[in-house]
Protein backbone atom coordinates (compact mmCIF):
# COMPACT_ATOMS: atom_id res chain seq x y z
CA UNK A 1 0.00 0.00 0.00
CA UNK A 2 1.31 3.52 -0.76
CA UNK A 3 0.72 6.00 2.03
CA UNK A 4 0.30 9.50 0.92
CA UNK A 5 0.45 11.23 4.65
CA UNK A 6 3.68 12.92 4.11
CA UNK A 7 1.62 15.33 1.24
CA UNK A 8 -0.82 18.54 1.72
CA UNK A 9 -4.17 17.87 1.14
CA UNK A 10 -3.92 19.03 -2.52
CA UNK A 11 -1.37 16.49 -3.22
CA UNK A 12 -3.02 13.57 -1.74
CA UNK A 13 -5.17 12.60 -4.85
CA UNK A 14 -1.37 12.83 -6.96
CA UNK A 15 -1.62 10.13 -9.55
CA UNK A 16 0.58 7.11 -10.16
CA UNK A 17 2.33 6.35 -13.36
CA UNK A 18 1.38 3.05 -14.54
CA UNK A 19 5.33 1.75 -14.50
CA UNK A 20 6.00 3.25 -10.96
CA UNK A 21 2.42 1.25 -9.53
CA UNK A 22 3.62 -1.74 -11.52
CA UNK A 23 7.34 -1.38 -9.92
CA UNK A 24 5.70 -0.30 -6.24
CA UNK A 25 3.69 -4.15 -7.00
CA UNK A 26 6.58 -5.96 -7.49
CA UNK A 27 8.52 -4.88 -4.55
CA UNK A 28 5.92 -4.79 -1.62
CA UNK A 29 5.49 -8.43 -1.77
CA UNK A 30 9.09 -8.54 -1.29
CA UNK A 31 9.99 -6.23 1.58
CA UNK A 32 7.08 -7.55 4.03
CA UNK A 33 8.44 -5.35 6.67
CA UNK A 34 8.60 -1.84 4.78
CA UNK A 35 5.90 1.18 4.35
CA UNK A 36 6.03 3.08 1.45
CA UNK A 37 5.87 6.96 1.61
CA UNK A 38 5.31 9.20 -1.70
CA UNK A 39 7.75 11.50 -1.01
CA UNK A 40 7.56 13.80 -4.40
CA UNK A 41 5.14 15.16 -7.01
CA UNK A 42 5.08 16.61 -10.13
CA UNK A 43 2.58 18.51 -11.47
CA UNK A 44 0.72 19.81 -15.18
CA UNK A 45 -1.59 22.03 -16.17
CA UNK A 46 -4.24 20.76 -18.43
CA UNK A 47 -7.08 22.50 -19.47
CA UNK A 48 -6.30 24.97 -17.03
CA UNK A 49 -6.41 22.39 -14.25
CA UNK A 50 -3.53 21.76 -11.94
CA UNK A 51 -3.10 18.09 -11.94
CA UNK A 52 -0.84 16.40 -9.65
CA UNK A 53 1.46 13.05 -10.42
CA UNK A 54 3.76 10.89 -8.27
CA UNK A 55 7.87 11.24 -8.85
CA UNK A 56 9.14 9.57 -6.12
CA UNK A 57 8.26 7.19 -3.20
CA UNK A 58 10.35 6.68 -0.31
CA UNK A 59 11.22 2.78 1.26
CA UNK A 60 11.00 2.87 4.69
CA UNK A 61 11.82 0.17 7.29
CA UNK A 62 11.31 0.73 10.76
CA UNK A 63 12.28 4.64 10.12
CA UNK A 64 14.62 3.50 8.25
CA UNK A 65 15.05 4.84 4.64
CA UNK A 66 16.12 2.14 2.65
CA UNK A 67 16.09 4.29 -0.41
CA UNK A 68 13.69 5.25 -3.44
CA UNK A 69 11.61 4.62 -6.55
CA UNK A 70 10.72 7.14 -8.73
CA UNK A 71 9.21 7.96 -12.66
CA UNK A 72 11.47 10.31 -14.83
CA UNK A 73 11.78 11.08 -18.69
CA UNK A 74 14.68 9.72 -20.37
CA UNK A 75 15.82 11.29 -23.55
CA UNK A 76 17.37 9.11 -26.31
CA UNK A 77 17.71 9.56 -29.79
CA UNK A 78 15.72 12.89 -30.03
CA UNK A 79 12.60 11.47 -28.06
CA UNK A 80 11.34 11.22 -24.40
CA UNK A 81 10.69 7.87 -22.69
CA UNK A 82 9.22 7.53 -19.72
CA UNK A 83 11.71 5.09 -16.82
CA UNK A 84 11.17 4.09 -13.78
CA UNK A 85 14.44 4.37 -11.46
CA UNK A 86 15.78 2.26 -8.15
CA UNK A 87 17.80 5.14 -5.64
CA UNK A 88 19.67 3.85 -2.82
CA UNK A 89 23.48 5.34 -1.25
CA UNK A 90 24.15 1.77 -1.92
CA UNK A 91 24.24 2.06 -5.56
CA UNK A 92 27.54 3.28 -6.76
CA UNK A 93 27.48 4.25 -10.40
CA UNK A 94 30.68 6.34 -12.64
CA UNK A 95 27.89 7.39 -14.91
CA UNK A 96 24.82 9.08 -14.99
CA UNK A 97 23.01 9.07 -11.82
CA UNK A 98 25.51 7.78 -9.91
CA UNK A 99 23.43 6.74 -6.54
CA UNK A 100 19.97 5.14 -8.96
CA UNK A 101 19.80 2.31 -12.17
CA UNK A 102 16.83 3.72 -14.45
CA UNK A 103 15.33 1.45 -16.70
CA UNK A 104 12.35 0.25 -18.33
CA UNK A 105 12.79 -2.89 -17.66
CA UNK A 106 10.59 -3.27 -14.17
CA UNK A 107 12.32 -7.32 -13.74
CA UNK A 108 15.83 -5.02 -13.89
CA UNK A 109 14.78 -2.71 -11.32
CA UNK A 110 13.24 -5.08 -8.95
CA UNK A 111 16.40 -7.29 -9.37
CA UNK A 112 18.49 -3.98 -8.19
CA UNK A 113 16.42 -3.12 -5.37
CA UNK A 114 16.65 -6.48 -3.80
CA UNK A 115 20.66 -6.03 -3.56
CA UNK A 116 19.89 -2.18 -2.35
CA UNK A 117 17.45 -2.03 -0.34
CA UNK A 118 18.87 -3.28 3.07
CA UNK A 119 19.13 -2.18 6.60
CA UNK A 120 22.67 -0.87 7.79
CA UNK A 121 24.45 -3.49 10.17
CA UNK A 122 25.16 -2.15 12.75
CA UNK A 123 28.97 -1.39 11.78
CA UNK A 124 28.20 0.35 8.89
CA UNK A 125 25.24 2.58 11.03
CA UNK A 126 28.54 2.95 13.20
CA UNK A 127 30.91 4.12 10.60
CA UNK A 128 27.95 6.46 8.82
CA UNK A 129 27.33 7.86 12.10
CA UNK A 130 31.28 8.80 12.96
CA UNK A 131 31.88 10.24 9.41
CA UNK A 132 28.75 12.30 9.77
CA UNK A 133 29.08 14.19 12.51
CA UNK A 134 32.83 14.39 12.37
CA UNK A 135 32.58 16.12 8.79
CA UNK A 136 29.89 18.40 10.52
CA UNK A 137 31.99 19.57 14.10
CA UNK A 138 34.99 19.86 11.05
CA UNK A 139 33.06 22.29 9.27
CA UNK A 140 31.01 24.26 11.93
CA UNK A 141 35.18 24.65 13.50
CA UNK A 142 36.37 25.90 10.11
CA UNK A 143 33.44 28.02 9.45
CA UNK A 144 33.82 29.53 12.49
CA UNK A 145 37.32 30.25 12.50
CA UNK A 146 37.54 31.74 8.77
CA UNK A 147 34.40 34.15 10.53
CA UNK A 148 37.01 35.12 13.40
CA UNK A 149 40.04 35.62 10.80
CA UNK A 150 37.67 38.13 8.80
CA UNK A 151 37.09 39.88 11.49
CA UNK A 152 40.76 40.91 12.47
CA UNK A 153 43.46 43.24 11.40
CA UNK A 154 45.47 40.21 11.07
CA UNK A 155 48.47 42.05 9.60
CA UNK A 156 48.51 44.59 12.26
CA UNK A 157 48.66 42.33 14.83
CA UNK A 158 51.11 39.92 13.68
CA UNK A 159 53.74 42.44 12.94
CA UNK A 160 53.24 43.89 16.65
CA UNK A 161 53.77 40.23 17.97
CA UNK A 162 56.53 39.79 15.33
CA UNK A 163 58.21 42.74 16.51
CA UNK A 164 57.93 41.94 19.84
CA UNK A 165 59.11 38.48 19.38
CA UNK A 166 62.31 40.29 17.74
CA UNK A 167 63.11 42.53 20.28
CA UNK A 168 62.68 39.31 22.95
CA UNK A 169 65.56 37.36 20.33
CA UNK A 170 68.34 40.03 20.50
CA UNK A 171 67.73 40.60 24.72
CA UNK A 172 68.26 36.75 24.76
CA UNK A 173 64.56 36.44 26.03
CA UNK A 174 62.06 33.23 25.84
CA UNK A 175 58.88 35.43 26.47
CA UNK A 176 57.22 38.25 25.42
CA UNK A 177 53.97 40.44 26.91
CA UNK A 178 51.29 41.57 24.22
CA UNK A 179 48.30 43.92 25.80
CA UNK A 180 45.08 43.80 25.08
CA UNK A 181 43.23 46.21 23.48
CA UNK A 182 39.69 46.49 24.71
CA UNK A 183 38.71 48.53 21.56
CA UNK A 184 39.43 45.33 19.53
CA UNK A 185 36.76 43.49 21.16
CA UNK A 186 33.43 44.48 20.28
CA UNK A 187 29.94 42.71 20.81
CA UNK A 188 29.82 41.30 17.70
CA UNK A 189 34.05 39.79 17.46
CA UNK A 190 33.40 38.73 21.24
CA UNK A 191 30.33 36.35 19.80
CA UNK A 192 32.24 35.22 16.78
CA UNK A 193 35.44 34.51 19.19
CA UNK A 194 33.23 32.54 21.66
CA UNK A 195 31.64 30.46 18.83
CA UNK A 196 35.31 29.46 17.54
CA UNK A 197 36.55 28.44 20.78
CA UNK A 198 33.34 26.33 21.76
CA UNK A 199 33.46 24.60 18.34
CA UNK A 200 37.33 24.25 18.72
CA UNK A 201 36.50 22.65 22.06
CA UNK A 202 33.66 20.47 20.94
CA UNK A 203 35.09 19.36 18.33
CA UNK A 204 38.33 18.18 20.15
CA UNK A 205 36.10 15.93 22.48
CA UNK A 206 34.35 14.18 20.20
CA UNK A 207 38.21 13.44 18.07
CA UNK A 208 39.29 12.67 21.92
CA UNK A 209 36.92 9.64 21.78
CA UNK A 210 34.42 11.56 23.97
CA UNK A 211 30.72 11.38 24.11
CA UNK A 212 27.39 10.47 22.00
CA UNK A 213 25.89 10.99 18.32
CA UNK A 214 22.05 10.72 18.29
CA UNK A 215 20.07 10.17 15.44
CA UNK A 216 16.14 11.08 15.32
CA UNK A 217 14.59 8.52 12.53
CA UNK A 218 11.47 9.09 10.97
CA UNK A 219 9.21 6.16 13.33
CA UNK A 220 10.42 9.09 16.48
CA UNK A 221 13.11 6.32 17.80
CA UNK A 222 16.47 7.26 18.47
CA UNK A 223 19.55 5.35 16.92
CA UNK A 224 22.26 6.41 19.54
CA UNK A 225 25.97 5.98 19.27
CA UNK A 226 28.66 5.89 22.04
CA UNK A 227 31.77 7.68 20.61
CA UNK A 228 34.08 6.13 23.81
CA UNK A 229 32.37 2.18 23.80
CA UNK A 230 32.34 2.11 20.02
CA UNK A 231 28.78 1.05 20.35
CA UNK A 232 25.24 1.48 18.43
CA UNK A 233 21.87 0.97 19.40
CA UNK A 234 18.14 1.67 18.72
CA UNK A 235 16.37 3.60 22.07
CA UNK A 236 12.05 3.51 20.65
CA UNK A 237 11.59 6.52 22.83
CA UNK A 238 13.60 9.53 24.49
CA UNK A 239 12.41 8.37 27.69
CA UNK A 240 14.03 5.28 27.45
CA UNK A 241 17.44 7.41 27.28
CA UNK A 242 20.01 8.20 30.46
CA UNK A 243 18.36 11.09 32.30
CA UNK A 244 21.43 13.46 31.43
CA UNK A 245 20.89 13.08 27.60
CA UNK A 246 17.44 13.34 27.28
CA UNK A 247 18.15 16.52 29.46
CA UNK A 248 20.85 17.57 26.82
CA UNK A 249 18.45 17.18 23.95
CA UNK A 250 15.83 18.88 25.77
CA UNK A 251 17.65 22.27 26.10
CA UNK A 252 19.38 21.48 22.49
CA UNK A 253 15.89 21.42 21.24
CA UNK A 254 14.89 25.05 22.18
CA UNK A 255 17.97 26.15 20.36
CA UNK A 256 18.72 27.03 16.53
CA UNK A 257 20.83 24.56 14.24
CA UNK A 258 24.42 24.61 14.62
CA UNK A 259 23.74 26.77 18.15
CA UNK A 260 27.01 24.97 20.50
CA UNK A 261 26.07 24.55 24.25
CA UNK A 262 29.56 23.72 25.23
CA UNK A 263 28.61 21.67 28.02
CA UNK A 264 25.70 19.59 26.28
CA UNK A 265 26.62 19.37 22.70
CA UNK A 266 25.09 20.78 19.19
CA UNK A 267 22.75 19.61 16.57
CA UNK A 268 22.39 19.36 12.80
CA UNK A 269 20.17 18.61 10.33
CA UNK A 270 20.04 15.33 8.02
CA UNK A 271 18.40 13.88 5.23
CA UNK A 272 14.72 14.00 5.24
CA UNK A 273 14.99 16.46 8.51
CA UNK A 274 16.16 13.87 10.58
CA UNK A 275 18.13 15.93 13.66
CA UNK A 276 21.39 14.43 14.40
CA UNK A 277 23.10 15.28 17.90
CA UNK A 278 26.48 15.43 19.57
CA UNK A 279 25.94 15.05 23.01
CA UNK A 280 29.06 15.60 25.22
CA UNK A 281 30.17 13.76 27.84
CA UNK A 282 29.36 13.68 31.77
CA UNK A 283 26.25 15.14 33.44
CA UNK A 284 24.44 18.53 32.64
CA UNK A 285 25.29 20.96 35.96
CA UNK A 286 22.29 22.91 37.48
CA UNK A 287 22.51 25.43 39.34
CA UNK A 288 20.38 24.22 43.10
Amino acid sequence: MINFSKLNKAERGAEIAPPLQELHDKLEPAFPLCEFYVSSVTHQYLDGVKKFYVKQIDVIQKGEVLGSIGVTDRYVSGRTQQCCYVMSERINKSRGISNATLSKDIKVLVRHAKKAFICKSDEELLNKLKESIGGLLSSLMHTSRHAVQWSMDTNSAGFDVFLKQYKAFIKGETKVVVEVNPKVFDEKKCKQYKKFLEAENICSQFRSDSGYVVLTKLDGSFIVYDVKEKYVCTIKDISLMPIHMQNKISVLNILEKEDIVETMGVWFTQENDQRLYYLVDGEVKTES
